[in-house]
């Protein structure tokens, strides 16, 4: 063990000397190793600290000394209650709960204090909104509620407001009206308090959503719920929480919460199992965001072995052992991810401290400043393993060298592994079928799987790309085939970095097919409610159909000319009993037993593309039409037969799996009165059914005048619709929205277009994202590679070569890996965009999802080559001094 030890201390010594003389590489591999532990850190940090502690659950939830709270959630003996009291859930049948006061009163006599809460309507003469109202003696609750201005409220009729509604509502001295049902009660605002839960995640209740009054001020009609808090001395502990579960009540304990019970205590926890597949999502991104950053800074490794290959070979030529000479460039990797995940992790800490301050400062703190524990030692073994995994194929190279060619000044390559190439194409491809199998069964797991799979692959493979790349040096001129050459010398430099450029392109080129998928199968998905090109008229109270059908008239008169329609036509709808009301009733369509879907009997997979499982109602904008027929057949909507059918009192359906074998359309309605807590009434009819893919574009169906009268709900002008030859423009629509607004304020006018364009800035964020990356890698790669080729210029330069050459090597150089990269990260693109494909049409939601490929993706491919190209050119300097050069 201990010559073990020393062995590292040894090899850690050199690599931190090494270190410090190359700072510019130290820093550049430290930054790269530092960001994303920054970014992690910060991002742990806010996280926790906007989801409050038990303790300070305790704090906001209870106040200085109230032991719990008690509310009744209607549930029998079969509920369970999580830890903290915020979730809770129903398990077995049904139960009429006991009375919560009796038994609360049999387990804490006097030692209650009672909440009331209901919602009214809170007005100041000027503006008006529903609000939470709490009824709670606050000053037997010390800290419950904490004023930042005035004082708590006494006496009935005071009130404390939240400092948010301030502006809106008055502040301290100025009244407020409380509307409950009939009963109007004022309050005088005596005080404000602050929401100290403002940003929090989880916190259901902070303070400023309720206006809390002093008890009596509300009136006592029975309408509101109550809420329990436990004072006194006595802990309710968790065989407490247990036994008011059996009652149906949701308890949150202050004991409880400062010692909470082991996880195989809480039923809850064992009925409500944590879902891991947001875990595996999120640990298989943060693979290929790490594997991306170990391939960013693998060649900054390879450099420095490369740099340090004559002190290795003394190493080795004084009994170092090739073991000594992998473990001096781990080392490396060791010092630089040390280095950089302490800095990161420091600045994580601070960047998320100062996020808390200042959102504090802006007034919507976070509960309380959580910093990360155990979080901080795995992300600095993270940041350790990031150095380890970019230093280790460099350390092996490093082991593998010629020892006499190094020390005698000749390059020497050790020949890479032909069968490295062949099983990352095995990888990829077996990535690539997994991806393919977890699209086609819906299985994201096993999808995002195979992504990695297939990343993975691709770093194996692209050594072989190179080298595949490099068979066209003999038709490349002089500075291209120096390049491919080089390359294909040094993969374990290029490589990565070709490899780097593949996953960025690929990720990108899938997202922008996405993307371009989505849009083009929202557009071919869309269907004009119409023919003819229309506008749509919701009117916000239905109208008598006479007077629906003289106010059409008498628009359509005011716009005269004005607008180029052809005509308007007043749209009737079934409604609820009132004429006037707003609300329109959708009837229901009862689907034919035999053509029932047979859920039971189909696999997940045959269930998505069997037509009756999956059928797709447009619903429309206007319910279920009223029709004799007249309104189809000027639309142009139905044929002679549809509109015989409608006329002779049937219906229109949108699909045949609605007409059951008698050639009926059975209908149903459930009709809700609203002033009544009864069950709702359940009313059927048939009719003679006709089948008309039109039926469900404006409403869920039409119905004949006879059918409405016999499902007994009046029917209404719900709307109009404005056709015309040509799309009309916004001032036209302007026109019509100002001529129905002088009869209906609210009503709601809008043209029926098809889905419009997304604004681009998806593709462009892919694109931008995708370049860096590449250009970083490119870059890194060509920079790092100054101490490989600066013999081969000097030679060229001494040769007689153009100084304009070592530009020309270094653009080529650029090219050459951008180019390899972008090639084969588009073909990838390709295949996991055809993944995705399979992914959206296995899930049924767009059935028919296209295959799309966007040109942003082509000029990504085309682009990141001439962008990196140009930028070595322009940013190399063109002299060389003349270096000492060895023949080999």
């Amino acid at each position: 063990m201990g010559i073990w030890a020393a062995r590292w201390r040894v090899a850690l010594r050199i690599a931190w000397r090494d270190a410090a003389l190359h700072k510019g590489r130290t820093a550049l591999v430290v930054a790269m190793v530092a960001l994303p532990l920054l970014a992690g850190t910060t991002l742990i940090t806010v996280l926790q600290s906007a989801y409050p502690t038990l303790a300070t659950t305790a704090q906001i939830e209870l106040g200085d000394s109230a032991q719990a709270r008690v509310q009744a959630t209607g549930c029998g003996a079969g509920m369970v209650q999580s830890v903290d009291g915020q979730q809770s859930s129903c398990l077995g049948e049904a139960a009429e709960p006991p009375d919560p006061q009796a038994v609360l009163d049999e387990a804490f006599g006097p030692d209650l204090v009672v909440a009331r809460e209901l919602v009214g309507t809170v007005s100041n003469g000027d503006a008006a909104r529903p609000w939470d109202v709490r009824e709670l003696d606050v000053t037997d609750l010390p800290g419950i509620v904490t004023p930042i201005e005035g004082r708590l409220p006494s006496a009935p009729g005071e009130g404390l407001i939240g400092e948010f509604w301030v502006e809106g509502f008055g502040g301290i001295g100025d009244s407020i009206d409380i509307t409950v049902g009939e009963q109007t009660t004022s309050v005088e605002i005596v005080g404000i308090t602050g929401d100290i839960e403002g940003f929090s995640l989880a916190v259901q209740e902070p303070d400023s959503q309720y206006l809390y009054v002093a008890p009596g001020t509300l009136p006592g009609n029975g309408t509101a719920s109550r809420l329990w808090y436990v004072t006194g001395d006595h802990a309710v502990t968790w065989d407490d929480v247990l036994e008011l579960n059996e009652a149906g009540l949701l308890v949150t304990s202050r004991a409880v919460l400062l010692d909470p019970p082991a996880s195989s205590a809480v039923p809850f926890d064992a009925v409500n199992e944590d879902d891991l597949r947001m875990t595996a999502y999120i640990a298989g991104i943060a693979a290929l965001l790490l594997i991306e950053v170990v391939l960013l800074i693998g060649p900054a490794f390879a450099v420095g072995a490369r740099r340090q290959a004559r002190q290795l070979a003394q190493v080795a030529a004084h009994g170092g052992a090739p073991r000594d000479l992998r473990r001096i460039v781990l080392s490396s990797g060791l010092v630089t991810a040390t280095t950089g995940g302490v800095i990161g992790l420091g600045l994580g800490l601070t960047a998320g401290a100062a996020i808390f301050g200042v959102l504090a400062w802006r007034g919507t703190p976070l509960p309380n400043l959580v910093l990360p524990t155990w979080e901080l030692a795995a992300l600095l073994l993270l940041a350790l393993g990031i150095g380890l995994a970019a230093a280790w194929i460099p350390a092996r190279t490093a082991a593998r060298a010629d020892v006499v060619a190094t020390l005698g000044g000749r390059r020497h390559e050790a020949a890479p592994r032909k069968g490295v190439p062949r099983l990352g194409v095995a990888v990829a491809v077996l990535g690539a079928l997994t991806a393919v199998l977890g699209a086609v069964i819906v299985r994201p797991v096993v999808l995002l799987g195979g992504v990695v799979l297939l990343e993975v692959g691709i770093i194996l493979s692209a050594g072989g790309a190179i080298a595949l790349v490099a068979g066209l040096a003999p038709r490349l001129g002089v500075a291209g085939r120096f390049a491919v050459r080089e390359a294909a010398r040094h993969r374990t430099r290029t490589g990565p970095a070709v490899a780097a450029v593949i996953a960025a392109v690929a990720v990108a080129s899938t997202l922008m097919m996405y993307v371009a998928g989505s849009e083009r199968a929202q557009q071919d998905a869309w269907q004009p409610l119409v023919p003819q090109p229309s506008v749509v008229v919701q009117l916000s109270e239905g109208l008598d159909p006479a007077a629906g059908a003289a106010l059409v008239a008498s628009v359509a008169d005011e716009l005269g000319d004005d607008v180029p329609f052809d005509a308007i036509h007043p749209v009737v709808a079934v409604a609820t009993g009132d004429p006037s009301a707003a609300d329109l009733t959708n009837v229901e369509m009862e689907i034919a037993p035999e053509k029932t879907c047979p859920w039971d009997q189909l696999t997940d997979a045959e269930r998505r593309t069997d037509p009756s499982c999956s059928i797709v109602l447009h619903r429309g904008p206007f319910g279920t039409i009223v029709d004799d027929g007249t309104l189809m057949t000027e639309l142009g909507i139905a044929d002679d037969r549809a509109a015989q059918g409608l006329a002779s009192g049937g219906v229109l359906v949108p699909d045949d799996m609605f007409v059951w074998s008698d050639g009926q359309a059975h209908l149903r309605v459930d009709v809700h009165d609203s002033t009544s807590s009864a069950e709702p009434e359940i009313r059927t009819v048939t009719a003679e059914a006709s089948v008309e893919d039109w039926a469900d574009r404006l409403g869920s169906l039409m119905v004949s005048p006879e059918v409405a009268d016999a499902i007994g709900l009046g029917s209404v002008t719900a709307g109009a619709l404005v056709v015309s030859a040509e799309p009309l423009d916004d001032a036209a629509v302007d026109r019509v929205q100002g001529a129905f607004s002088a009869v209906d304020e609210n009503v709601q006018v809008l043209r029926d277009d098809p889905p419009s364009p997304a604004n681009g800035a998806p593709m462009l964020i892919s694109l931008a994202i995708a370049s860096l990356v590449a250009l970083v890698a490119t870059g890194l790669a060509t920079g790092l590679a100054g101490s490989h080729i600066a013999p081969d210029l000097a030679t060229l330069l001494a040769i007689g070569a153009a100084p304009r050459t070592r530009r020309r090597i270094v653009a080529a150089q650029a090219v050459v890996i951008a180019g390899t990269g972008g090639l084969l990260g588009g073909i990838a693109g390709l295949c996991l965009g055809g993944v995705v494909v399979l992914w959206e049409r296995a899930q049924g939601a767009w059935p028919d999802f296209p295959f799309v490929v966007p040109w942003q993706m082509a000029a990504l491919v085309v682009a990141i080559p001439l962008v990196a190209g140009g930028a070595g050119y322009l940013f190399t300097r063109s002299r060389l001094p003349l270096v000492r050069r060895l023949a080999e």
